[in-house]
């Protein structure tokens, strides 16, 4: 005996799917139709009447009040004991016999909005009485006759189990009740479908997003559906419109399979399944036109798309009272491509909600059979002729499991009669092998079960029906000990500190990129980028392979609220063979864009502890990253003879791309290569006792040439002794040629074991001067 709803609904909550409410349809228990034999006015009252109502057995006298009361009209009549929706009251009130300005009254006279029928027949005036004469019927007549309710409906709303597309339909609720109170379980089988000498003419293009496809073409009568259907459909909220939509919504509801009738005398040749083509429209059931491209699945004609395939129908191709002859749809759409084109397109219905769950392509077996009996029995159907378009049949994969992994993932360890019990009561094939140490089960589920692929699923359901609550408590243990850090997050941090010291701004981007923003920056996507099996979208294609070009993004967005802009960022980028760590610095300024951005990269490095050099870099190999650069200028930034980053500015083609109008320069660094110095053994070094000397150095040189290179040389002379470089003058105009800059800069020289004499320091000096007019021209500025 199946148990109380209040029962149902803890049990369920427990084990399964969480039960939000419970409630009755239109509990008319107590009202019934009733005939009014005669109307008086009430003598005591102006704005009431005595009525003679006739409910079958017996003539009552009631007082009312309505404004609509005639001789021989049929009305709702509420018998006293019947819960009724009494004026001023939230909740149902018991009706009782009461005295009404002196006169007794046996009963009530229901308007619509008083036994929750308001909506059904809503009241076009204050004070009217429901009016039943149009049904005919006789006095006495129960209210459920007419009206159905007295229903018990259990509301759930499937948050937990969203991978159970069986659950999402009245038979498999059936099933997963009968399993959870050990019940049997008897679901009606309809008649197969038959054997049809002519075919409903479908192709199908894309067989991996429409994997069957069952078409049968039907004569049919539209009508009024019958009273069973309507109450059913109109108690889990939907409307009723007529016999052969009803059919599919009721179809829907039973068994979760979505089902699409086509006016059939309104399409155009053969049924096919394909891509929409870009550009193209279609208008649908929501009196809406929806703009189509090649991501989203259709059913179309030789005319166009007449159906979104999975999400709803278009209206050139509805039923209507006219229709006469229909092709039925009962299908398997792929959920990922329905769900996606109903997030594009913005539509949400119950067979989208359905399909992006993942049903069983063996649904349509049986709703399509039960479809047609349906339409055979209230809308005269005739089956015309009938396709199923199924290549690869599914089959079910058994899942291997031992009791070991039982105890290991449950806790507890379950008999086997009780395991084999258990599955059982899921429809499952269950074959156990028994060894001296081990106990194996073989489990093969239902056709219907889409979700158990693994030993930790099967598990998951043999406990959940079990019951969580009868699992023992048990001390859990541990040792606790002291984390241990990934030394790069320690660096990390004291990335984080350094750069918010010196003014620059955290970023927080998406580690994807799509084809546009790939293309801006001069990327090419066939060279180095992993794709994205199942993209969220179009710029999220590929996974990055640095941090610059959504740092750019930001930089586009945000370069008209402030006059310069440094921000940074530290995230993964990703290549075929290795996962990184990278830090973007990056900065936009008017003029100086380049030299902040070195400044910051060195007072970082500084600060962090980390002996580098600079070198200046020239593009010579083909490089697809190099495409960013400007090629006045970059550095290489070297750490322990290792290359761990570069300094450069982006090229003026890739600012245009991206809409950027000032300049911008960038750094960018390894996590990798920062980390070995944040634990590293620094020693002191003692002070050199002999004195420094000053050097200034003035030169002129091309305005292209970088102030790297000039180091770079510099460096390569001095070695050991250059302490300190320091540029204090930047110069163009008069005195200096056209495209010429003068760039003043001081040297500190000092040895650690000797005192330098200053004949040999202008050697020195003499020498860089030299080797700099050989590399880049540059000569020595007189005063």
């Amino acid at each position: 005996q199946l148990p109380d709803p209040k029962t149902i609904a803890q049990e369920l909550t427990t084990h399964s799917v969480e039960v939000e409410e419970i409630k009755s349809t239109g509990d008319f228990n107590g009202i019934v139709v009733g005939k009014i034999e005669d109307v008086q006015k009430h003598p005591n009252a102006d704005r009431l009447h005595v009525c003679q109502v006739n409910a079958g057995d017996a003539t009552h006298t009631v007082v009312c009040g309505g404004i609509n009361l005639s001789k021989g009209m049929l009305v709702a009549f509420a018998q006293t004991g019947s819960m009724v929706n009494w004026h001023g009251h939230t909740d149902p009130v018991e009706l009782k016999a009461a005295s009404i300005r002196g006169v007794m009254s046996d009963g009530m006279i229901c308007a619509s909005e008083e036994i929750g029928l308001s909506q059904k027949f809503p009241a076009t005036k204050e004070r009217e009485i429901l009016d039943l004469s149009p049904t005919r019927a006789k006095p006495g007549t129960p209210l459920t006759m007419l009206f159905g309710g007295g229903d018990t409906v259990i509301d759930i709303d499937n948050k937990s189990m969203t991978h159970r597309p069986d659950l999402f339909s009245h038979r498999g609720m059936a099933r997963e009740i009968a399993a959870v109170f050990r019940l049997p379980v008897t679901l009606a089988v309809a008649p197969r479908l038959p054997r049809t000498s002519s075919r409903v003419a479908v192709d199908i293009h894309d067989v991996s997003a429409c994997r069957r496809y069952v078409g049968i073409e039907m004569n049919v009568t539209v009508g009024e559906s019958p009273d069973f259907i309507r109450h059913r459909l109109e108690a889990c909220g939907m409307k009723s419109i007529n016999t052969i939509v009803d059919i599919t919504n009721f179809i829907l509801l039973e068994f979760g399979q979505p089902v699409h009738a086509f006016d059939a005398d309104t399409l155009n040749g053969k049924i096919t399944v394909r891509r929409a083509k870009k550009g193209e429209r279609i208008a649908t059931l929501d009196h809406e036109t929806h703009l189509l491209d090649e991501h989203i699945l259709v059913i179309a004609d030789k005319k166009g798309p007449i159906a979104i395939a999975g999400i709803i129908g278009g209206s050139d191709s509805a039923v209507t009272d006219q229709t006469k002859r229909i092709i039925l749809e009962v299908a398997h759409f792929d959920a990922v491509v329905t769900r996606k084109a109903s997030q594009q397109l913005g539509i949400r219905t119950e067979g989208t909600l359905r399909w992006e769950k993942g049903p069983s392509e063996e649904m349509p077996t049986e709703s399509a059979a039960a479809a047609v009996e349906l339409l055979k029995a209230y809308a005269s159907g005739s089956v015309r002729a009938v396709t199923d378009h199924y290549p690869k049949k599914k089959k079910q994969n058994a899942v291997q499991l031992s009791s070991d992994e039982i105890v290991r993932l449950a806790g507890i360890e379950i008999p086997t009669h009780d395991v084999k019990s258990f599955f059982k009561r899921l429809e499952c094939e269950v074959h156990v092998r028994t060894t001296k140490a081990l106990t194996t089960y073989t489990i093969t589920p239902p056709w219907f079960r889409m979700d158990l692929h693994t030993p930790e699923d099967c598990i998951e359901e043999l406990i959940r029906l079990y019951g969580i609550d009868r699992i023992p408590e048990h001390q859990l243990v541990a040792t606790l000990s002291t984390p241990q850090h990934e030394p790069e997050v320690i660096t990390m941090r004291s990335v984080r500190s350094t750069l918010w010291a010196l003014g620059c701004t955290e970023l927080y981007n998406y580690s994807f990129y799509g084809d546009d923003l790939v293309k801006a920056v001069g990327f090419r996507p066939d060279k180095e980028h992993i794709e994205v099996l199942n993209p969220l979208s179009d710029d999220q294609k590929y996974l990055r392979v640095s941090v610059v070009p959504r740092m750019l993004e930001v930089v586009s967005r945000n370069q008209h609220h402030a006059e310069t802009l440094s921000v940074f960022e530290i995230g993964h980028v990703y290549f075929s063979d290795r996962e990184v760590r990278q830090l973007g610095i990056m900065v936009m300024d008017d003029e100086n864009a380049y030299r902040i951005v070195r400044g910051i990269a060195e007072s970082l490095l500084a600060q962090l502890s980390v002996p580098f050099t600079v070198n200046p870099i020239q593009q010579t190999a083909d490089c697809e990253f190099w495409s960013m650069y400007s090629s006045q200028s970059a550095l290489r930034i070297d750490v322990s003879d290792k290359s761990a980053g570069t300094i450069g500015e982006i090229d003026a083609g890739v600012l245009k791309h991206m809409d950027i109008q000032k300049p911008v320069a960038f750094c960018v660094l390894t996590i990798e290569a920062l980390t070995p110095f944040q634990h590293a053994d620094f020693k002191m070094k003692p002070l050199s006792p002999y004195p420094s000397i000053p050097l200034d150095l003035s030169l002129i040189v091309d305005q292209q040439t970088p102030w790297s290179e000039i180091e770079h040389v510099v460096s390569t002379h001095a070695k050991e002794l250059l302490k300190k470089i320091t540029v204090f003058d930047v110069y163009v105009g008069k005195g200096i040629p056209d495209g010429k800059k003068s760039i003043n800069f001081r040297m500190i020289l000092q040895s650690d074991d000797r005192t330098l004499e200053m004949s040999a320091m202008e050697s020195l000096r003499d020498r860089i001067v030299s080797d700099a007019n050989k590399r880049f021209g540059a000569l020595l500025r007189d005063k």
